[in-house]
């Protein structure tokens, strides 16, 4: 069958009447795939009224010799290429004459062109339902009937992947597997062989990953296809490396270098570069590592990327640091943060991890509405009988309902400012309208930030990154509250809380320590092996709504200031805490003194890890 495809492309493109007569008894198989490439040729020139001719002179065609399954293929053909015209009604309706005809692949290419223009539209419910009921249509059909029966299951598992699932990627990717494309067998499994990697690798199974890149890296290598040997390369490049394995890492990583380069392909290039570098830094290499980060920069042309930035800036100041360059290190980590708190404000990632609570929403209203929507109809028969005193009753109901409805609202609405704000400071704000700033003479202030970071940005997905911060900040909150301490902010990875605030407490450096060592306790039994660096400063600070909108309780001073240091002066797993603390606290742990130890722009101060409870 394979022949057939080129033999009659070659009479479509003049089209007329004895080129139309040649796909009329065709299978879908034969005609189909015809079909698609005369339609793209079409629309790649440009011309929508040549297209729009075309179409109409086959569908009339088709029509005068009755092939109505011809038909309903063209109807799909006309929604796929409209462009910005597409409407859904008229998928619709062609998806309805399809299921009328009780012919399953025109059904199933209608709904897959559905879930298209959804997912482009970024409705995502309405788009995973299209692609489930074509997934649906098509698995009792033969690849031999319906040669697109792969591609409708692995379009699903990548677009799982895209929202984050992956064990349902997983799923539908190996659905694909199991069926094959009679019209091509090799160049669609690479994809799906690599995606299963991804997937995988996203969910820690890194030999599972590593076997599904391999499986791919052997089809791309038999069809000689550069982009995805260099792409899959790179991939068990990475894999090797989180194993361990550098030497093989980085040979895989040059292999992926290389062959972008011959290819003229820079971003992935760059990519590979910045990645050799960073693996070079870290085995102590250091020349290395700069000539390759000069290299991606020579690429870049002095114009990195914000893609770029979140791997480049660390790794410049690492480099700076290690040359004794400091005031640039401070400079290029001064821009790392500021790409975090970049990255920290982006909610797609929380978007798309949120997205099947979302749809069970969106599902659950809908019941809502049609509940409501049979009310009405009740209703409205109802008020065909019912005397004038039932519309009062209903009125007064109506009335107190949405009383009711009011009063949970205002609750909601408290409820969500006691979880910005102290209950004092939201009681002023409330009374008053608005809540002055206060100085707290005697406080501690707690700072905490994971060690390596910036790694684990540049190796998860953003997804899983906000997933692991999520489970650490919500552990971090639950023992916070415990202590009695007021959280303050989370900064990209840092974690803020303060005591002796808004309630001034005697105890407040006590209860501090008290919770940086249950939470070191909690990071010891991380299973993501994630460790954390803790820093605490005593002393006076000032507290107050920053803003007036999507305003939120902050502090000020000195003490902040030198409580970041202490954090940053801090190994992982320890608590360090300056003098002013240790005073406060000694009667009460076990301390060791650090000695005096530079502090950005304070000089010499004291510090002391906090052992344990004495």
């Amino acid at each position: 069958m394979k022949w057939i495809i080129p033999c009659l492309w070659v009479f479509l493109p003049n089209s007329g009447l004895a080129q139309y007569d040649s796909l009329l008894n065709r299978s879908f198989n034969e005609r189909f795939p015809v079909l698609v490439r005369h339609f793209e040729a079409l629309k790649n020139k440009g011309d929508s009224i040549s297209l729009e001719k075309e179409w109409q002179a086959m569908a009339s065609f088709a029509r005068t010799r009755g092939n109505q399954h011809w038909l309903a293929e063209l109807d799909a053909l006309q929604f796929r290429f409209a462009g910005a015209r597409a409407k859904p009604a008229q998928a619709l309706a062609g998806l309805s004459r399809a299921t009328q005809l009780h012919y399953p692949q025109a059904i199933t290419i209608h709904e897959l062109y559905l879930a298209e223009y959804y997912w482009n539209q970024n409705d995502y419910q309405n788009a995973i339902q299209h692609y489930d009921k074509a997934f649906n249509t098509a698995e009792p059909l033969k690849p031999a009937d319906f040669y697109l029966k792969q591609e409708v299951a692995n379009r699903i598992g990548s677009r799982y992947y895209v929202l984050a699932d992956y064990p349902t990627a997983i799923h539908y990717l190996q659905q694909a597997l199991r069926s094959e494309n009679p019209l091509d067998s090799i160049h669609p499994r690479i994809g799906i062989y690599n995606t299963l990697g991804l997937s995988c690798l996203n969910l820690g199974q890194l030999e599972a990953a590593k076997s599904h890149f391999y499986q791919a890296l052997h089809l791309a290598e038999k069809v000689d296809n550069p982009v995805w040997i260099g792409n899959i390369s790179g991939n068990l490049g990475h894999i090797f490396i989180l194993q361990g394995d550098l030497e093989k890492g980085e040979s895989l990583l040059v292999k992926d270098k290389m062959i972008n380069l011959n290819r003229g392909a820079k971003g992935p290039a760059i990519g590979a570069m910045l990645e050799l570098s960073g693996l070079y830094f870290k085995q102590g290499k250091i020349q290395e590592a700069i000539a390759q980060k000069d290299s991606a920069l020579l690429l870049m042309g002095g114009q990195a990327p914000f893609n770029r930035k979140k791997v480049l800036f660390p790794l410049l100041s690492k480099i700076n640091s290690y040359q004794g360059n400091w005031e640039m290190a401070a400079l290029y980590l001064d821009s790392t943060l500021l790409i975090r708190d970049s990255l920290s404000r982006v909610d797609n990632a929380a978007q798309v991890l949120r997205l099947k609570q979302m749809m069970e929403l969106h599902a659950s209203r809908e019941q809502i509405a049609e509940r409501e929507a049979s009310i009405r109809r009740k209703n409205q028969q109802l008020y065909l009988v019912v005397t004038g005193l039932l519309a009062t009753l209903l009125g007064v109901f109506l009335v107190f309902r949405q009383k009711k409805r009011a009063d949970r609202e205002k609750q909601r609405s408290e409820e969500l400012l006691l979880n910005i704000l102290p209950a004092d400071v939201a009681g002023e704000l409330k009374a008053s309208g608005v809540s002055r700033a206060r100085k707290f003479p005697e406080t501690s202030v707690l700072f905490c930030d994971f060690k390596n970071f910036t790694t684990y940005a540049e190796d998860l997905d953003p997804e899983e990154l906000v997933r692991i911060l999520d489970h650490y900040f919500r552990a971090f909150d639950q023992l916070v509250g415990a202590y009695g301490l007021e959280k303050i902010k989370t900064v990209g990875d840092a974690y803020i809380c303060a005591a002796g605030l808004p309630s001034p407490d005697p105890d407040h450096a006590i209860k501090l320590v008290k919770c940086a060592l249950a939470i070191q306790e909690m990071m010891k039994e991380s299973k993501d092996g994630w460790q954390l660096r803790i820093g605490i400063h005593s002393g006076p600070v000032v507290a107050g709504i920053v803003g007036i909108k999507k305003f939120a309780y902050d502090i000020w001073g000195d003490t902040v200031n030198i409580a970041a240091r202490m954090e940053q002066n801090a190994e992982a797993g320890k608590v360090n805490v300056s003098q002013a603390t240790y005073l406060l606290v000694k009667d009460h742990f076990r301390c060791s003194y650090r000695g005096r130890l530079e502090v950005k722009n304070k000089g010499e101060m004291d510090m002391y890890y906090v052992e344990e409870v004495s």
